[in-house]
């Protein structure tokens, strides 16, 4: 008998030593990157021009924009929408070059941004935002440089594309 109590307090331990070990890890590293949307923007920054991959259209609902950004400045992306009957063309046609600042125009609304922006480890940084309604759509590369007296902002316009209720319509 006294060797049966020990058996069941070894087995014991056991199964709950093997019902701990069951339980999901916790995690502070940034999200895996299965968890992109389903077709993310590639964003290439170099200090001068900005350019990017993806579709044209993308669906209502969240997207990734991952910044490559080989450039010295500390930049992020932003997505806005048009008010019918503007485009990327009225911004470009407001600024006197690419990366000078100006005041956002009423005309441009911006997209809701989904948690914080996380680093890959290949080098590109991602950002999430939300489509909220069928629209025309830009992301830009901008920097607010506080740091320096005067403070500098900068903004490059990257890509226009299209959200519809389904992008293949």
């Amino acid at each position: 008998m006294k060797y049966l109590s020990v058996l069941i307090l070894i087995i014991s331990f056991v199964l709950s030593g093997c019902a701990a070990a069951e339980l999901p890890p916790t995690s502070t590293q940034a999200p895996d990157p299965h968890f992109l949307s389903a077709q993310p923007i590639e964003v290439f920054f170099d200090g001068d021009v900005c350019t990017a991959s993806g579709p044209a259209s993308l669906p209502l609902g969240e997207h990734s924009f991952i910044l490559y950004n080989t450039s010295d400045l500390d930049v992020k992306v932003e997505v806005a929408h048009f008010h019918p009957g503007k485009s990327i063309q009225d911004l470009l046609d407001r600024q006197e070059k690419p990366g000078v600042w100006w005041p956002k125009p009423d005309w441009l609304e911006h997209a809701s941004p989904k948690g914080s922006s996380w680093s890959r480890d290949d080098g590109g940084k991602v950002w999430t935002y939300k489509t909220y309604m069928e629209a025309d759509y830009v992301f830009y590369v901008i920097i607010f440089d506080y740091d320096n007296d005067p403070f500098e902002n900068r903004l490059w316009f990257c890509q226009q594309f299209t959200v519809t209720e389904s992008a293949n319509e």
